[in-house]
This record gives structure tokens, sequence and C-alpha cells, in this order.
């Protein structure tokens, strides 16, 4: 799903009688090929919040978001009980990199966007991260956990930002 020029998006899901949640996930296509990206919120969007739902599959990242240098705008993501899995590159890409690929002094100046995560799960991303984090203002982490990408070469977690709090998480590498 790519967004361009929204104020904002919510999705919500509903979450049954037995406490589950509703289930999107990329099924291959006959040649072995799954879409890209899951939700690719480009750097000309506002605020998204996604709460109560499972995400499965992406042959890139699952969640592309960040407004990036050039944009007047900047973004707050929030992730609330939300489980995110089997990304072939990156779980979550929230980043300056993704939208806008800077070089040199450049690269010093993080936007204003945040993200904050809250009950959630991050798990089997195919190369490099599970969450990165790339140059932004705020990155608040509470009660998740986000397990080690399938690559050797890749963190769990990786963030650049002014501000960074994690509690009662896992961080397993």
């Amino acid at each position: 799903m790519f967004f361009s020029d929204w104020e904002y998006l919510i999705i919500h899901g509903i979450v049954d009688a037995n406490g589950n949640r509703p289930l999107f996930e990329h099924v291959p296509l006959a040649d072995g090929k799954v879409s890209n990206t899951w939700i690719n919120w480009g750097p000309t969007n506002g605020n998204l919040w996604i709460q109560d739902i499972r995400f499965k599959g992406a042959g890139s990242n699952v969640l592309a978001a960040g407004s990036g240098s050039k944009s007047e705008k900047s973004q707050k993501v929030v992730l609330d009980n939300v489980e995110m899995s089997y990304g072939g590159h990156h779980i979550i890409m929230f980043a300056y990199e993704w939208a806008a690929r800077l070089t040199g002094d450049a690269r010093m100046n993080p936007v204003n966007d945040q993200l904050w995560i809250r009950d959630s799960s991050f798990h089997h991303s195919g190369s490099t991260h599970v969450l990165y984090a790339d140059r932004i203002a705020k990155l608040v982490i509470v009660n998740s956990k986000f397990f080690s990408p399938a690559s050797t070469a890749g963190h769990a977690l990786k963030a650049i930002a002014r501000q960074i709090v994690v509690e009662s998480s896992e961080i397993s590498n």
C-alpha cells in the first residue's frame, strides 16, 4: 500500500473474544515473489497510527516511513499491540535515509519525526535490521520485543535519535 499526501492514517484492528488480532499476510505469487513493502508511508504524509494488527511478509520492508530532510512535514508513527514479521529486508525502516539518502554533513541534521512502539513484537527480517530508525527526534519503545534478523550483519534494533527511551523490552541479537 503506497500513500502520498495523507494528513494522517489510522489502521485499527478488531481484537476477537480470544484476544486474536487480524492478520494481513502477503501470500507469494506463483513465482514465489511477494509485494515489496506492506505500508509505504512516504515523506509527503503526516501521522500514522497502527493498533491491534499483525502483518506478515514483504519483499523488502513491512513498514517504511519517515519524512526525510527535504520535507516540510514531520511524522509521528505509533505502533500499539502490533506484530510485524518476515520482511525481506527490514521489518521497519523509519528513516531519513529511506526518505532522502544523504551524504556528508547533511546527515548530521535529524528530522523531527517520532516513532512510538508499545506492546508489540517484531521478528524474522531477511537482512540487516529488524528496526532501523535513522536520525529522528524521538524513539520510545515500551514492553516490546525485537528478535535478530536472519543476516549476521544486521541488528535487532538500530537507532539514531536525539532521544531514545526503552523500557521493559526485549532486544535479542
